[in-house]
């Protein structure tokens, strides 16, 4: 019986790489797990609206890939229901999820390309707010380099300021880099 279950059990490919807000750092903590640490729910949200839309991508996916849903005529309909969650839900530019991606050549390739560096999705926050809450100092300084403001600040006002996210969460280097840069709490 046993060896019934494991054939059923199904375990991701060996060399996929876990959503950016669930990758541990040096100290094996993840964005997520720093957010929630500290105490401050607007990051916490922020990460779970992530995470619910990675979800919705999966379930894209997995709507493709389902033939009967296609065969019951079912498929387009739920495959624009979902694209149109995402789109209302990310309005991210392609460097802010390269930025949170970790991906710093797909970063550097953007920025020569000429995409604006500072350039904030529907809630006013910025690359530089991204690489913040990744901890990526590497790509925080990258950015900088390339005219990043250190402290945008969001229009509503409801969020904070790139080095305030870094203090909030931990990344000490990353915030003393953006103070040296003009940024503040």
């Amino acid at each position: 019986m046993l060896p019934d279950l494991i054939v059923d059990m199904e375990c991701p490919p060996v060399n996929s790489r876990p959503p950016w807000y669930h990758q541990m750092d040096d100290q094996g903590e993840t964005p997520l797990s720093r957010a929630f640490k500290s105490s401050y729910p607007i990051l916490v949200e922020l990460l779970l609206e992530q995470e619910h839309a990675h979800a919705i991508s999966k379930a894209e996916e997995q709507v493709s890939e389902d033939s009967s849903s296609s065969y019951w005529g079912q498929g387009n309909a739920i495959r624009s229901m979902l694209s149109a969650k995402r789109t209302q839900q990310q309005g991210n530019t392609p460097l802010m999820r390269a930025v949170c991606d970790g991906h710093r050549d797909k970063v550097e390739n953007l920025l020569q390309d000429g995409i604006d560096v500072n350039a904030a999705n529907d809630k006013g926050l910025t690359s530089m707010h991204w690489a913040s809450l990744t901890g990526r100092v590497d790509i925080a300084e990258l950015l900088l380099n390339s005219g990043a403001e250190a402290n945008p600040i969001a229009p509503s006002g409801y969020w904070p300021s790139p080095a305030g996210i870094a203090l909030l969460m931990g990344y000490h280097e990353l915030y003393d880099l953006l103070c040296t840069r003009g940024g503040h709490r």
